[in-house]
């Protein structure tokens, strides 16, 4: 009598685990919906972003050689490298009040 008793009691209690179950799947899906969406989009902002400093970097390099060949222009041919070594010391000192802060 008591395995009619516990046959019952697993055959209703399945009805339950079935919904419990498919509750959980569809909550679970969707929070895995979500977080996959915001992975996603963190992706294509970090490319972005990414891309965006390195056309910073690369234009920088561009602006700071164009300075260092217009300084040359102050000096003579024989003493050409003085714009550079001005840029580069700029360069430094700027790098270290901004470390600083």
């Amino acid at each position: 009598m008591e395995t009619k008793k516990k046959t019952k009691k697993t055959e209703g209690s399945g009805a339950w685990m079935d919904l419990a179950h498919a509750f959980s799947a569809s909550i679970l899906s969707k929070v895995g919906d979500s977080i996959s969406a915001k992975i996603q989009a963190w992706l294509k902002d970090l490319r972005r972003r990414t891309l965006g400093a390195l056309f910073l970097l690369i234009g920088s390099i561009f602006i700071l050689i164009c300075l260092a060949l217009y300084v040359n222009t102050f000096v003579s041919e024989e003493a050409s490298w003085i714009g550079y070594g001005f840029v580069g010391i700029l360069v430094l000192i700027v790098g270290y009040i901004l470390s600083k802060k």
